[in-house]
């Protein structure tokens, strides 16, 4: 029951967020992710150092350093990738779509995560999973461009944009943030 409750709060966590950071769209995307990544940075480290405090993240075998370097390594590129690159395209998209569509196109992410899943951990997929895909990913893309854009403050920042051309490039940074997630 826990992990169910931590799941849900940690969606509604995201989700409050991303309507937060859609609030400040007159930023650019690097400075919004540099803000987020330090405060994330901060409360990583005040949180690690309250669980070794109290000897917790030892009990639950979680922050190994018997790791090898590969493994380190991997997890470094891992987390540059989804977080640096990832969470810098999508607040890109946020900026050209706003928080409702992005939403929209955040559905992409379990047909994303399927695709990597064959790829890199060798899952079987049938028939039905690429349909289920296929149907996603093209509902996100109708859904995602159909009705007119209502332009915001952000449209400063992009003047050369006609808005079906700003909702395209929103709905590509999109998910291209979420394939790098």
């Amino acid at each position: 029951m826990l992990g169910e409750a931590l799941s849900l709060a940690a969606a509604v966590t995201w989700s409050l967020s991303v309507v937060l950071f859609g609030m400040r769209s007159d930023l650019p995307p690097l400075a919004l992710n540099l803000f987020k990544n330090t405060f994330a940075a901060v409360l990583l480290v005040l949180t690690l150092t309250a669980l070794d405090a109290s000897d917790g993240l030892r009990s639950a075998g979680g922050f190994s350093q018997s790791r090898s370097v590969l493994e380190w390594a991997t997890l470094a590129l891992s987390g540059f990738v989804g977080i640096t690159i990832g969470d810098t395209l999508l607040f890109t998209a946020l900026n050209r779509l706003g928080a409702g569509r992005l939403a929209i196109v955040e559905c992409a992410y379990a047909p994303c995560m399927l695709m990597m899943s064959v790829l890199f951990l060798g899952e079987p997929v049938g028939w039905w999973l690429i349909g289920g895909g296929t149907l996603v990913l093209s509902g996100v893309l109708i859904a995602a461009t159909e009705a007119p854009i209502k332009l915001e403050s952000s449209a400063d920042s992009l003047p050369s944009l006609q808005p079906s051309e700003r909702r395209w490039s929103g709905v590509v940074f999109g998910l291209l943030a979420m394939v790098t997630m």
